[in-house]
């Protein structure tokens, strides 16, 4: 008790010193408890439970049985085994083991025995691959091994075997090392292994070994020793590390394999091996590497931990030398040691035939050794290598799991075999690349690296996985091009990408020029400065698979996709869009779009060309709709295939087809056949190998029409043929007949021939016309020479020219070359035109003199009147060099026939080396000027004359001011009449390739009148511009009765509008026929064509049928032509105005003459063309009556149908009369331009005696000769006759009365009756007989079919009379 007060005390005075020791006393209980408990039997259980069941990496799974003693010190297991997937591979009895577990504290397991009676082993263990953790720092002492008996089956490790093994591995103080393994055999063929090595406080080192293994036996079977090779192992170590010796000796099959000797003397460790590799059981790359002869010696100091050291291996393939520092106590080097290594093994280690070699320094930083020095790749003769050399320095790690690497590395002979790639790389291309390759998964990581190239760069970076053989390559590129064949210009830079499986990489690209150029003038356009090339290919084997390729150039678009393969069949498709043309020699060529396909194997692969929607600009004139096709195989050496070309030019259509064939150097165009319109064509071309060439070309046929020219016949051949050494010959003829140009020239007979003679060609061409407006005969021929130094020759020019002589009077000279001469003159029109160029270089000098050429005879086939003018002037320039110069003033004045005034022109120019400047001034009299002046770019040449440059930028401009009124006389004679002021300006700017016009004009005060039809205008006002190719106006005018027109709209290269007000405009006036119109008529243009639209009212009208021409003989206009034009020939210039208008009048539209007066109303629809208008509808009398011989014939109804052309409309009038109970009917019928006028009866008579009861009251019998005559004469009059010679109704014309008769009244005495109508309804009508008296008769109608007549005499009788009449 009183113990136990004392620690009660303690504990109160002391609490946390009181509570610590409990704590600690706690958790010695604790421990103490866990120590016993695992003693127990539940302990034991408990441990075996953690052993049994449990998986030893990937050799299977433990079970145990049977644990007794201490498992914290000695314990037994009674049997263990240890199972994979197929089952118990091993199997041991008789356990023991004892250990000490407080070493592992030190990260150690230090076992004091381990034993085992005995151990079967009854196969291989099926083994996965293990994630090793790595040993971590680990350490393993065993002090006591023994097994009883380890038994391996038959097929474990060859035959059948049994061994004892015993040892014992402990590391002492003061580093005493005790090593000992004897494996003996029990049972087998009698394989043994005992090893015993000591070391001792002092440093002594003893060791000892041998071994044997059988041929056939377990060891040789482990060693993977051949068939019946036996080997045997010894080996002795005795002494310090400050003096001793060792040996060790490896021999297979009775010979030496590997031997090293090894000696320490002063501290300083020498050592020799010999290796024959070919005798050691090893793979074969090393073997060969190696070789039979490998040498390795070591030479160190070793003083106190450290060793110098030296070593230097001789191999097959190559030298290896280190020199360098280790800690010996660490097993670490001391700074870095230098390697040297010339290494020739490349070819059986990589399958890469180069030779490598090393310079540089090894480092250790801890267990990660690296490499920093000089590498040399060089190839071997006669190795398919991309290089000859890479040299640079280079830095790399050997790291557990992965090894970065840095190089910067110059290459020599990169792709030496191909000139494209190689001048792209430049003699010396600069690599500096860096990256890591995971050991683990053998993935190589390409950190941004770059490619530095003469005139451009190359940066990547991504990822190659070894293992999985795929790789993901990201970059850049940026180069120059003129590095590349052909003289390219410019750079392209874009992106790339390399992915997928090695075996079938996939490509993607995008590349953009900047400034390129390089191709030929005429094919640049198409590409442009910024080409875009895109494409996504992927290389599978042999195959090249295209998902994607575009190329997008300033002309041409190309897209397309498909495969390629090498020995296989392909199948490539291409799209293309020609956006801009193809120029060649002045012609432009548009394929337009098309496709280009490429299909079948490699050795006959068929390219199939189609293209459609082109234009090609050739002769300048265009060939629309081009169609191309071509189908060419190539197979080996062999081109060939059909091709075709068709196209409408100059208004025929082209369709040529040939035959192509290019083999063993021969090019073949066969069968060469078609059509140009009606011309046949045939020919063949052949080129071969020596350069020989033979081309025929035949073209035959009848009735050319053309755009420009009508050929009735042609016929033409050119034959070319060059063999050897031999003159090319050369024949082209052709003639023809019949021909008619555009401009209206006809030449009745043509013909030209050329011919090659011994120095040149001989050339001669006649033309011959006899049309009246532009009669000529004349004759082309000369000589061409050129055999010389520079072509030259002669030309002459005779003839005869709108009846005047045109010659040369002696023949022209010319020359070419460095010195180009021409000296010539030409007679023409009354003067002479004389040109001569001489000197050469910068002095070469051109003069142009004109003397008196009379140009009227021009002015008059131009129907522009007669002119006297004679033309003068002179030129002088010297067109070459860079500073070329010139000028030249040409002048004429003509007077102007019947006025006082005359025409003026002059015109001058000026050169330099900038621009040709032009100046002109014309004057039409003192009242209309026109100035205008131009500056065309130009450019100079050193060598050559200079040209106009079509791309700078040009300036012109030209007015044109005065009264109008100064050209009326010329506007006479032509049926016209015009007046007013004019204020024009035009300016030209742009370029000659793309010249941009821009003008406006104003008329003020301006009058015109159009004689044919006698519309005259006054009081024009007219605002025009023309800007952006449309043309716009806008203007009004005043007409005669106060009718009035304004016009306004544009006319536009694709679509034009033209709207016309008109308000009562007299549009006619001739010969008392009028017509005013009103409405809105518009104007349209588009692809569709030309279309006049609207409604037009007719608000008076007048027609005389006596202005129309009447029924006698007529002049008939005879033309004679060749053959007819169809519409489709006629220019777009010239097309038919289509007509939709409507016309309209409610009445005012008289028609007269002949006895007719009517007013008639219009709805009518005009449409076809101004050329052919077709009318529909109707034209309905308002009212009308015909006069026959002063008797009024009232019309009861009256139409006009028309319905198509304007001669197919039909007339339908009637009228009526009845005279003493006889009813006569007129009817006219017919057409418009020749009315028929018909007169029937009842009773039916003839038309004679219809018109002689009607005017007379009687028979035709009965009348008297003046009576007789006036019958004649109206129906002379009915038929549009006229009346012949009528003196009654002469002289009823001259009193102006209705009627004039003289006859004889019922007694038979002469009398003289003369009517009047007093209104439409009141007739009256005076009657004298002489002494018989005389008589005043009057009729009323007031109403129809009722007639009142009231009759008074001079004898005071009056009669009244009322009829009633009706038709039946």
């Amino acid at each position: 008790m009183k113990y136990l007060r004392s620690i009660w005390a303690f504990m109160r005075r002391r609490p946390l010193m009181s509570g610590a020791g409990g704590i600690v006393t706690l958790l010695l209980v604790v421990i103490l408890g866990a120590r016993l408990w695992i003693n127990s039997d539940g302990g034991r259980a408990f441990v075996l439970s953690q052993i049994d069941g449990r998986e030893i990496g990937s050799l299977g799974t433990i079970s145990a049985s049977g644990l007794t003693g201490d498992p914290l010190n000695r314990m037994h297991l009674n049997h263990l085994t240890i199972a994979d997937s197929e089952g118990i591979w091993l199997e041991a009895n008789d356990v023991r083991l004892k250990w000490t577990p407080r070493a592992l504290l030190s990260r150690k397991v230090e076992l004091n025995l381990a034993s085992a009676d005995d151990i079967s082993i009854s196969r291989r263990p099926q083994t996965g691959r293990s994630e090793s953790s790595g040993g971590g720092g680990w350490s393993i002492e065993l002090d006591d091994l023994y097994i009883g008996k380890l038994a391996l089956a038959e097929g474990v490790a060859g035959p059948a075997a049994a061994f004892s093994v015993a040892g014992a591995f402990k590391r002492g103080k003061d580093s005493i090392l005790t090593a000992k393994l004897d494996i003996t055999p029990i049972e087998g063929l009698g394989d043994r292994f005992k090893i015993d090595a000591r070391r001792d406080a002092a440093g002594q080192f003893n060791l000892n070994a041998e071994g044997a293994a059988p041929a056939g036996g377990t060891f040789a079977t482990l060693l993977h020793l051949k068939d019946g090779q036996d080997a045997s192992l010894s080996a002795s170590v005795d002494g310090t590390l400050e003096e001793g010796d060792g040996y060790l000796q490896f021999q297979v099959a009775g010979e030496d394999a590997a031997s090293m000797t090894a000696k320490v003397l002063d501290g300083r460790l020498t050592a020799n091996a010999d290796v024959n590799a070919l005798s050691l059981p090893l793979p074969e790359t090393l073997q060969t590497l190696l070789g039979s002869d490998a040498r390795f010696v070591l030479g160190a100091d070793i003083k106190k931990n450290i060793a110098s050291f030296d070593l230097s291996a001789s191999m097959a393939s190559g030298l290896l030398t280190t020199k360098g520092e280790a800690d010996t106590k660490t097993r670490t080097l001391n700074g870095p040691a230098a390697v040297t290594l010339k290494f020739t093994g490349l070819p059986d280690l990589a399958s890469l035939n180069a030779n490598l070699s090393l310079d540089g320094t090894l480092e250790m930083a801890g267990d990660v050794p690296s490499y920093t020095g000089q590498a040399n790749l060089v190839a071997l003769d006669g190795a398919d290598l991309p290089f000859r050399q890479l040299s640079g320095p280079v830095t790399f790690s050997i790291e557990p799991d992965r090894i970065p690497f840095q190089a910067d590395l110059i290459g020599e002979g990169v792709l030496a075999g191909n000139d494209t790639v190689s001048g792209l790389l430049g003699k010396q291309p600069h690599l500096v690349a860096s990256g890591a390759y995971a050991r683990d998964t053998g993935v190589l990581t390409l950190e941004p690296s770059a490619l530095t190239l003469p005139e451009g760069k190359l940066s990547a970076s991504g990822t190659l996985a070894t293992k999985a053989r795929t790789l993901d390559i990201r970059g850049t590129l940026d180069q120059a091009l003129r590095s590349l064949p052909g003289s390219f210009g410019g750079r392209a830079g874009g992106t790339f990408r390399v992915h997928g499986q090695l075996s079938a990489p996939s490509i993607e690209t995008s590349l953009t020029g900047q400034s390129f150029s390089g191709l030929p003038d005429s094919l640049q356009p198409l590409i442009g400065p910024s080409p875009k090339v895109n494409a996504s290919v992927k290389i599978d084997g042999k195959a090249i698979r295209i998902a994607r390729a575009t190329l997008a150039g300033a002309g041409l678009q190309l897209k397309g996709d498909g495969v390629y393969r090498m020995d296989g069949s392909s199948a490539l498709t291409f799209d293309f869009d020609q956006t801009a043309p193809l120029e060649i020699s002045g012609n432009a060529f548009d394929l337009g779009a098309g496709t280009i396909s490429l299909a079948g194997p490699s050795d006959a692969l068929v390219v199939d060309l189609k293209s459609s929607d082109g234009t090609f600009h050739v002769a300048s004139r265009d060939m629309e709709d081009v169609a191309t096709t071509a189908t060419v195989t190539l197979a080996r050496d062999r081109i060939a295939g059909p091709l075709r070309l068709t196209g409408n030019f100059a208004g025929e259509t082209l369709d040529v087809t040939a035959d192509f064939t290019r083999a063993d150097g021969d090019m073949v165009i066969d069968n060469i056949s078609g059509n140009y319109g009606p011309l046949a064509l045939a020919g063949r071309t052949e080129i071969n190998k020596a350069g020989d060439l033979i081309v025929a070309i035949n073209a035959d046929g009848d009735g050319l029409t053309t755009d420009d020219i009508r050929v009735k016949n042609l016929r033409a051949n050119a034959s070319i043929i060059k063999e050897g050494d031999a003159p090319m010959s050369l024949v082209v003829q052709a003639q023809g007949s019949g021909a008619r140009l555009k401009n209206g020239v006809r030449l009745d007979t043509f013909s030209a021939d050329i011919k090659n003679n011994k120095d040149g060609y001989d050339f001669r061409a006649s033309l011959v016309s006899t049309q009246e407006s532009f009669p000529f005969d004349f004759t082309f021929s000369g000589k061409a020479n050129l055999s010389g130094d520079a072509p030259e020759g002669t030309f002459s020019l005779s003839g005869t020219a709108l009846g005047e002589k045109l010659n040369t009077p002696q023949p022209a000279r010319w020359r070419l070359g460095d010195a180009p001469d021409l000296n010539g003159q030409l007679d023409l029109l009354g003067g002479e035109i004389k040109a001569s160029l001489s000197g050469s270089g910068e002095t070469a000098t051109l003069a142009v003199d004109v003397n008196a050429v009379d140009f009227g005879a021009l002015f008059a086939l131009a129907n522009l009147g007669e002119v006297d003018a004679r033309l003068n002037g002179h030129g002088e320039f010297k067109p070459i060099g860079l500073s070329p110069s010139g000028s030249f003033a040409f002048s004429a004045t003509s007077p102007v026939p019947g006025l006082d005034t005359s025409l003026s022109l002059d015109m001058t120019g000026q050169l330099n080396a900038k621009v040709f400047k032009l100046n002109a001034r014309s004057n039409y009299g003192k009242d209309l000027v026109l100035v205008a002046d131009a500056a065309l770019p130009v450019k100079p040449s050193a060598t050559s004359l200079v040209s106009l440059d079509r791309d700078q930028a040009l300036s012109g401009q030209a007015t044109l001011k005065g009264d109008l009124g100064a050209l009326q006389s010329a506007a006479l004679a032509y049926g016209h009449d015009i007046g007013g002021r004019i204020d024009a300006l035009a300016t030209l700017k742009g370029s000659l390739s793309a010249p941009a016009y821009q003008a406006k004009a104003t008329v003020s005060n301006g009058i015109y009148e159009f004689g044919a039809t006698g519309m005259r205008l006054t009081g024009i006002a007219l605002d025009a511009a023309y800007d952006d190719q449309t043309f716009t106006l806008q203007g009004s005018g005043r007409g005669d009765g106060n009718g009035a027109v304004s016009v306004s709209g544009s006319l536009g290269k694709t679509s034009s509008r033209v709207e016309a007000d008109l308000t009562r405009l007299l549009v006619y006036d001739r010969d008392g026929d009028i017509a005013r119109l009103s409405g809105k008529v518009t104007l349209t243009e588009d692809e569709d064509g030309r279309l006049a639209a609207g409604k037009l009212v007719v608000d008076e009208a007048r027609v005389s049928l006596d202005n129309l021409p009447s029924s006698g003989p007529k002049a008939i206009d005879v033309r004679w032509t060749d053959d007819d034009v169809s519409a489709s020939e006629a220019s777009k210039l010239r097309q038919s105005l289509k007509l939709n208008l409507d016309v309209d009048a409610a009445r005012r539209v008289f028609v007269t003459g002949r006895g007719l007066d009517s007013e008639w109303a219009l709805n009518l629809t005009a449409t076809g063309t101004a050329s052919n208008v077709n009318l529909r509808g109707e034209a309905t009398m308002v009212r009308g009556s015909l006069d026959l011989a002063g008797r009024p014939f009232v019309f009861d109804s009256g139409k006009i149908t028309f319905d198509g052309p304007v001669d197919s409309a039909r007339i339908a009038v009637d009228a009526e009369r009845s005279v003493n109970g006889f009813v006569a009917r007129v009817q006219v019928s017919g057409k418009p331009s020749n009315p028929v006028f018909e007169l029937s009866s009842t009773p039916d008579l003839p038309q004679d005696e219809i018109l002689s009861r009607l005017l007379f009251g009687r028979s035709s019998i009965d009348l008297s000769p003046v009576e007789a005559a006036q019958l004649a004469s109206s129906i002379a009059k009915l038929s549009g006759r006229g009346g012949g010679f009528d003196p009654a109704a002469q002289l009823q014309s001259a009193l102006g009365v209705d009627r004039l008769s003289i006859g004889s009244n019922d007694a038979g005495k002469a009398e003289l009756g003369v009517g009047q109508y007093l209104s439409d309804d009141v007739y009256l009508q005076l009657n004298a007989a002489g002494a018989s008296g005389s008589s005043v008769e009057v009729e009323w109608e007031p109403a129809d079919h009722v007639s009142v007549t009231s009759e008074t005499t001079s004898t005071g009788e009056n009669k009244l009379s009322i009829r009633w009449k009706k038709d039946y």
